[in-house]
């Protein structure tokens, strides 16, 4: 039994984030369709929490800052109780921004769920205001007496007249027909229920300049980027609604390719702020990095050097802070502000921690069953009561964390510590005594791929996959239903995270977290991602790589436009590596001499490793 001992740098679970350095790499230049795509691909996989969750991700998001325990209303701007949900006029609902009768898609995850559409409100007033496209005027409402409306049209106070514009944007953008789910569009013009657009764009696109962006705006933006894994772009930058849809301008002077060295700077660091500033009217003759460690107060002042790129660094601080940073670049005639970025110094943490797969011990019963330890990986699953982590790749090499009080997002890297004991059969960990954040947005691990009768101990809580496998029973009781391949069957379990409907006799690939409950195994599925027809899995777009097209013939493609590739490494399902070249002049690989199933890619890139996943048809 393997102990590994660590002394690390390690995040606390903080309730304030905000994008991650360079998160908007790529989307300079681009304008229309060009930009909402690369926006798209960058907010698409979110991770879907039910709508009755929503309630508590809007207790954090529209929280009343001066009011512990209330959120903020819409419409009225009152503040009241955010436990106080019900169906009498005042009582507190959920107000689809984005009309879900615009489309029909109703409260489900992804759409119907998705908190960035979500804002808390009055019953009565939400209402009165029911699925009306928003412009301006009408009569005051009663009792939202700063909002106005008439038979075709809703006009919110004007304090939130941009936020309800950056939704429609956000939704618009989120949502493109991909994976199955709707493609949203604003349109210019009212009326347009019961169709999936919304209106009126020209009066949205005035009331996002009319109305800046403020700090409650920008804070519910990290709360639910904490819960969901994505942002609302068009918050981080209002000008990208302009670009896309209103004949935008380019800025005169470009930020591209922020980077910070080194990527989770501790208390001890002063890190490095790089960036390439250029201007289309002359060279840049001053670039100055504005740092803080509150969104009202980022006030110290540091000049970049360079020519081309510009670097600064920011002061070394206090454990688990969280440090905001922009830019703001001038040509002597011009001036621009960046887009603002942000990181958490880590509160230091030194211990031992025991490798999961020692947990796991290779054997049906762990043997540090009773024992209090911590162990390493990352988030591959997130439900209400728990969480998987997994550290590597394949057998022995996934947990369940039962903890309903920490909230890690998929794709964290963190620490437990807490009980570890079989429960009726299913390894895991409880009673958690503490929680630490090591990354964020990590590259899964890669997806280990079995039959569907080869769900066995060794694969307990590991992120599995099976490919191609007949839908035997679409009702197996307790939200689940099975699939069979040639080896046998599995259960595929619906949750609160994602449910789907199956059609008997349909072929399907399924991923996810393998679960042990009740005696049985079942793949627990997270997002709409995680059941493809047939043999299909979605275009992969892992933190800028994208995988196509999938499945694939002859030839397939890597793009990315953040990342320089090195090395590209292809692995059958037994991780045998395959004598396989990369063309890097085309980005190509031809896989023609490759046997029908699923294989998995490691690229080594200027900046990091990826993974991802092709089906050979």
């Amino acid at each position: 039994m393997k102990i590994l001992t660590l002394l690390l740098a390690l995040f606390l679970f903080s309730g304030i984030s905000a994008q991650r350095t360079g998160l908007y790499n790529g989307t300079e230049n681009l304008t229309q369709d060009d930009l909402k795509a690369v926006l798209h691909q960058i907010v698409r996989n979110h991770v879907p929490h039910s709508y009755d969750m929503a309630k508590e991700i809007l207790k954090e998001s529209d929280a009343d800052p001066t009011t512990p325990g209330n959120v903020i209303m819409v419409y009225t701007g009152r503040s009241q109780d955010g436990d106080s949900y019900g169906t009498a006029g005042n009582d507190l609902q959920r107000e689809h921004v984005w009309a879900k009768s615009h489309g029909d898609f109703g409260e489900d995850p992804p759409t119907g769920s998705d908190a960035h559409n979500l804002k808390p409100a009055d019953a009565s007033v939400n209402a009165s205001r029911s699925n009306l496209d928003f412009d301006w005027g009408g009569t005051p409402h009663s009792e939202a007496t700063d909002c106005s409306y008439d038979s075709d049209s809703w006009e919110p106070r004007d304090e939130v007249k941009g936020d309800v514009a950056r939704i429609i944007f956000y939704m618009a953008t989120r949502y493109e027909g991909t994976s199955g789910e709707l493609d949203l569009e604003p349109a210019d013009y009212v009326n347009t229920y019961p169709y999936s657009i919304h209106g009126k764009l020209s009066t949205l696109l005035e009331w996002n300049n009319l109305d800046p962006v403020d700090e409650f705006e920008m804070n519910r933006n990290n709360m639910i980027e904490k819960w969901q894994k994505n942002r609302n772009p068009f918050i981080d930058n209002p000008h990208f609604a302009n670009l896309i849809w209103n004949d935008g301008t380019l800025p005169v002077i470009t930020f591209s390719n922020f980077n910070i060295s080194p990527a989770f700077p501790i208390y001890t660091d002063n890190p490095t702020i790089s960036v390439n500033i250029s201007s289309s009217a002359g060279a840049i003759s001053s670039a100055i990095l504005y740092w803080g460690t509150t969104l009202g107060n980022i006030n110290n002042a540091v000049n970049m050097s360079g020519t081309g790129t510009f670097t600064a660094n920011i002061l070394a601080q206090a454990q688990n802070t969280r440090v905001f940073y922009k830019i703001v670049a001038s040509d002597g005639t011009n001036s621009q502000t960046s887009i603002m970025y942000s990181y958490l110094v880590p509160e230091y943490f030194s211990g031992s921690v025991t490798s999961i797969r020692a947990i796991q011990g290779e054997t049906t019963s762990s043997p540090y069953a009773d024992q209090n330890v911590s162990t390493t990986g990352v988030v591959t699953g997130v439900f209400p009561t728990g969480y998987f982590i997994q550290d590597g790749y394949g057998p022995w090499s996934g947990l369940y964390i039962y903890d309903s009080y920490n909230t890690p997002m998929l794709g964290d890297s963190i620490v437990v510590s807490g009980l570890i004991t079989e429960y009726f059969g299913m390894t895991e960990m409880k009673n958690i005594s503490a929680s630490y954040l090591c990354g964020e947005n990590m590259n899964l691990p890669p997806l280990t791929v079995i039959q569907a009768g080869e769900a066995a101990e060794q694969y307990e809580s590991v992120l599995v996959g099976v490919v191609g496998a007949n839908c035997t029973d679409a009702d197996a009781g307790y939200g689940m239903w099975t699939i069979n391949d040639a080896s046998g069957s599995v259960f595929v379990h619906n949750n609160t995270s994602y449910s789907y409907t199956p059609t008997i006799g349909q072929q399907y690939t399924v991923t996810g977290p393998l679960n042990y409950t009740f005696g049985e195994f079942k793949i627990e599925l997270r997002t709409s991602a995680d059941v493809q027809l047939g043999l299909g899995i979605e275009e992969s777009a892992n933190n800028g790589l994208i995988v196509y097209p999938n499945p694939a013939n002859d030839l397939l493609f890597l793009d990315s436009n953040e990342i320089i590739f090195i090395k590209v490494e292809i692995f059958d399902i037994n991780g045998k590596k395959l004598s396989l070249d990369f063309n890097k002049e085309t980005k190509s690989i031809n896989i023609e001499s490759l046997k029908p199933g699923l294989y998995n890619i490691k690229l080594e890139s200027d900046k990091s490793i990826y993974y991802s996943k092709f089906v050979k048809q």
